[in-house]
């Protein structure tokens, strides 16, 4: 069967599935595919863009990871084609902003790294200020928390 003929067979099913009063929309509708072919192609992605994408899901849970994970290569080579995020920048956002203790449950798809708050900035650079913030105050202190346990054991263990 040409393409033509699954054509004109949608144009008849359709003619059967349509109340009368909606047939001429339907026929439209089937109509434009037979003067509009659509192509639809597959967009292929960089290598770098499909290992970000295999790092960036392995910090959610199995039901938030898409059914679909195109889409999420896709906003990963957005965020580093046109915002010009490098892909270690967003894997380490990633990782972040889901184990971060607030964000976790406000950051469920990578589609929230594009969109904007009620200021126009785009999450990723909220998420990315945020994690530098975090990381400067730890620093700051210039103490971790194993130095602190092992002077606070050496006062305890003088007897």
């Amino acid at each position: 069967m040409t393409k033509n003929e699954k054509i004109e067979r949608l144009i008849e099913l359709a003619s059967l599935h349509f109340p009368p009063n909606e047939w001429d929309e339907g026929r439209t509708l089937l109509h434009s595919l037979k003067t509009k072919p659509r192509t639809e192609v597959l967009k292929q992605y960089s290598i770098d863009v499909e290992y970000c994408y295999l790092a960036c899901i392995e910090f959610f849970p199995e039901h938030l990871k898409p059914s679909y994970p195109l889409n999420w290569m896709d906003i990963i080579d957005k965020l580093n084609r046109i915002d010009g995020v490098p892909f270690s920048d967003i894997i380490a956002i990633t990782s972040w902003a889901r184990n971060n203790e607030f964000w976790s449950s406000n950051f469920l798809s990578l589609a929230k790294l594009r969109s904007t708050d009620k200021q126009g900035i785009k999450y990723i650079i909220i998420f990315n200020e945020k994690m530098q913030n975090e990381n400067r105050q730890n620093s700051k202190s210039g103490v971790s928390n194993q130095d602190l346990a092992d002077n606070l054991s050496k006062h305890f263990d003088k007897d």
